[in-house]
């Protein structure tokens, strides 16, 4: 994905790619309307003034619970009375929790069988092949890490936000198309709504 000045391109791989007509529009609003609008949208805002944010983005910076809690989450805001679309979006956040769960349990030392009967239990369409990737995605880079939590812990808070007082989540929806924000900047902006990646435990 690349974005500039009200310019946005999307590369497909179509010797990969395989939707059925919900996840194409579920894939449309993720990357186009979610990435791909927030991209040029900031982008625009730094050629108009002197922003006081890094114009560079990175998947390990606190941003990414923004960028794609927001993406994964935006059919329940554009698009609520869709129920097979909004059907596909909250089993992709049970899903997207049971990986919370599994990075959770990794991090204070569950062992790696443990994990994986959790996951089969939890997930029981999950082949054994896609545990096996998430977990050790989980184990072998801080980095991706945190990448990988930013998923969860951004979809569950906007879902969240979907089902608030419309006029809070207009309020968050148009500030996070203007900057890139961090946790913080969102619970500042509602600090009523839950704790981002859950409570502490």
């Amino acid at each position: 994905m690349r974005c500039s000045l009200r310019t946005v391109r999307l590369r497909l791989n179509l010797r990969r790619a395989s939707f059925t007509k919900v996840a194409a529009r579920q894939f449309a609003l993720h990357e186009v309307l979610g990435h791909g609008l927030q991209g040029a949208s900031w982008s625009d805002h730094a050629a108009d003034e002197d922003v006081p944010w890094v114009r560079v983005m990175s998947v390990h910076a606190p941003q990414q619970v923004l960028l794609e809690g927001l993406a994964q989450a935006l059919p329940l805001f554009i698009a609520p009375d869709d129920e097979t679309l909004v059907a596909r979006t909250r089993f992709d956040l049970y899903n997207q929790l049971v990986r919370a769960e599994l990075h959770l349990a990794l991090n204070q030392g569950a062992s790696i069988d443990d994990l994986a009967e959790h996951a089969r239990r939890r997930m029981p369409w999950t082949t054994d092949t896609a545990i096996s990737d998430l977990l050790s995605h989980r184990g072998a880079n801080p980095q991706l890490r945190s990448y990988l939590w930013a998923y969860p812990a951004g979809f569950d808070w906007f879902t969240n936000l979907a089902e608030a007082d419309p006029a809070t989540g207009s309020k968050v929806l148009q500030a996070s198309y203007r900057d890139p924000l961090t946790p913080t900047d969102l619970t500042a902006l509602w600090p009523e709504g839950p704790p981002i990646g859950g409570q502490d435990t």
